[in-house]
């Protein structure tokens, strides 16, 4: 970062680049090229004017140069890209042979770079990884030694008529604000995951430096020849460029940006507009940046006040997330994930299990509005104070060792009715006029037929009153069937109708789920599915109502109780 400038270091001021060179040793050529003298040669070494060999004697000059060669090399004498981290790694080693030789200023410098790299890959002084938050308290004492060397630069050394870019003697401000930031991003971090005793999940190293270095992988990739800082640079001058084009009310030109990561500081909206409006009457520039020295200080105080609330906001955060990881569930499927990749499932959420809450998700525009049979693992019907179950034959199995699956359910937009077809010859059929409210969500085993999640839908079916649940577990591709019902035409309405989610008022649909999972059926049972051909088998009410697991997320909902389901028939009688 400060190669070629002038630093101070130790109460001089000295040129880290010029005092290595000379150390290492330059063999003079007659093209100018930098020939880099033999490891172990010292005869073209110096410290300030006096030779390496008269500072140390012949012997401990040659095994010093030999020491200090392994470490000066050409990428580090000549660096081509001031972005690459290997010439500043073999810098933070040197201190103890700069030491040696009386040059403290260089050696105080390299121990610094080296505790920068210690805080960035987040390791001790011998290289063992350390935790979070004694890294944290690492980059806090490195902060503290960077603020009392930026104190003194500006105490000591002129800084008028400076360039924007760096404080005379320092580092540049960019990566200065940088150290700070990351201070601030591991404090607030530090404080949420206490809160929620996760601290244990934290990785010690900065926050910015693996997305940083990600982007420096990202252009190698493009090109191993590419120059992170010279793509930067150039790139800097054409916005800059732009933008003193664009802005007729700039009053000169500065580099603020250019070769760094960092966009131009431009001041605020309301005094660009006074600006223009004074250039149009004047045609005059009179519009002038604020110094780097004023900015500082107008952040400082509003970082002071954002830290001041900062426990507030902390509180609130940690409220919200804690209601998240009450009611977060994997979608992936953890058991077969490992199994299979050797590796714990992604906790990431996947578009189906988003639309379990918000199926709207799954619309798609332009879509025909047609339904398409599908399979179904196992079915549940409620009737009034009965329930029966109906299982496949091989749930679950791939559906071409299967054969005919046992249950089909299809949909007829043209007759306006879902069949469900069992054994090819019994069916149940429902108009979509009589199916009041919808509701799907995950069953909660792990079987590894489906890595997206196994689906159950559920159908609230009221003729004449009177109440019936209908469940179906998708068997396959329950995220191609759940996009089919939220398409379908007839049936996509009621769905949306029937979502519900933390902090959302409950609609007539919800609510007739919400107490059709409180009370189960109503009613005696008119079904008598028993006498059918299909295999149904006799059920607990409880246990079909437990089994429609959209019913179940519905109810769990924080809203206001549900009128008796009685009182919510009653609108649908006749």
């Amino acid at each position: 970062d400060f190669w070629g400038d002038w630093i101070l270091a130790k109460g001089q001021q000295i040129r880290f680049d010029i005092l290595l060179t000379r150390l290492r040793g330059i063999v003079p050529t007659e093209n100018g090229e930098v020939t880099l003298s033999e490891p172990g040669d010292p005869t073209y070494s110096r410290v300030d004017d006096v030779s390496l060999t008269d500072k140390l004697g012949e012997q401990r000059a040659k095994e010093f140069h030999q020491e200090f060669a392994d470490l000066a090399t050409m990428e580090v004498v000549d660096p081509k890209d001031s972005m690459a981290s290997k010439p500043a790694h073999l810098c933070g080693k040197m201190g103890d042979l700069f030491r040696e030789v009386g040059l403290d200023g260089a050696a105080w410098l390299c121990d610094l770079i080296a505790k920068s790299e210690r805080v960035a890959r987040g390791v001790d002084a011998k290289g063992d990884k350390v935790t979070f938050e004694e890294n944290l308290r690492n980059l806090r004492a490195f902060n503290a030694e960077l603020r009392a060397w930026h104190k003194e630069c500006e105490e000591n050394i002129d800084q008028r008529a400076r360039g924007a870019q760096r404080y005379r003697g320092f580092i540049s401000e960019v990566l200065y604000e940088l150290y700070l930031m990351n201070e601030e991003a591991m404090t607030g971090i530090l404080a949420l995951m206490k809160k929620n005793k996760m601290t244990d999940e934290l990785r010690s190293t900065l926050p910015f430096s693996a997305s940083n270095e990600t982007m420096h992988s990202i252009l190698r990739g493009v090109d191993k020849h590419l120059r992170i800082s010279k793509v930067a640079r150039h790139l800097g001058k054409i916005l800059l460029a732009a933008s003193i084009l664009q802005d007729r009310a700039r009053s000169w030109t500065f580099n603020r940006g250019v070769g760094t990561y960092r966009n131009t500081i431009d001041e605020s909206p309301e005094s660009r507009r006074a600006a223009l409006a004074d250039f149009e009457e004047t045609e005059e520039r009179a519009f002038v940046l604020k110094t780097q020295t004023e900015r500082d200080k107008d952040h400082g105080v509003a970082r002071r006040a954002r830290v001041g609330e900062a426990p507030k906001i902390l509180t609130k955060i940690a409220a919200a997330t804690n209601v998240t990881v009450k009611n977060f569930k994997l979608t992936f499927r953890d058991a077969w994930v490992r199994a299979k990749y050797g590796r714990k499932a992604s906790k990431g959420r996947s578009i189906l299990e988003m639309a379990m809450a918000a199926p709207h998700l799954l619309k798609r525009e332009g879509a025909s509005g047609n339904g398409q049979a599908f399979p179904v693992a196992r079915a549940f019907i409620v009737d009034g104070d009965a329930a029966w179950e109906l299982v496949h034959s091989k749930p679950h199995a791939a559906i071409q060792k299967v054969g005919t699956p046992t249950i089909k359910c299809r949909q007829s937009n043209l007759k306006g009715v879902l069949e469900l077809d069992v054994l090819g010859k019994e069916k149940y059929v429902v108009p979509y006029k009589s199916i009041k409210a919808m509701a799907w969500d995950f069953i909660d085993t792990s079987l590894p037929a489906n890595v997206d999640g196994i689906v159950v839908v559920t159908f609230a079916i009221v003729t004449a009153g009177r109440l019936q649940l209908l469940t179906l577990e998708l068997l396959q591709k329950d995220k191609n069937t759940c996009r089919m019902f939220a398409n379908l035409a007839g049936l996509a309405g009621t769905l949306f109708k029937s979502a519900l989610v933390a902090g959302g008022k409950p609609s007539p649909e919800a609510q007739l789920l919400r107490a059709a999972h409180r009370e189960g059926g109503s009613g005696t049972a008119v079904l008598d599915l028993e006498k059918d051909e299909a295999p149904w088998r006799r059920v607990a009410v409880q246990t079909a109502v437990a089994a429609s697991r959209g019913l179940v997320r519905i109810a769990e909902v924080d809203a206001e109780e549900p009128p008796p389901l009685s009182t919510i028939l009653k609108k649908y009688k006749g």
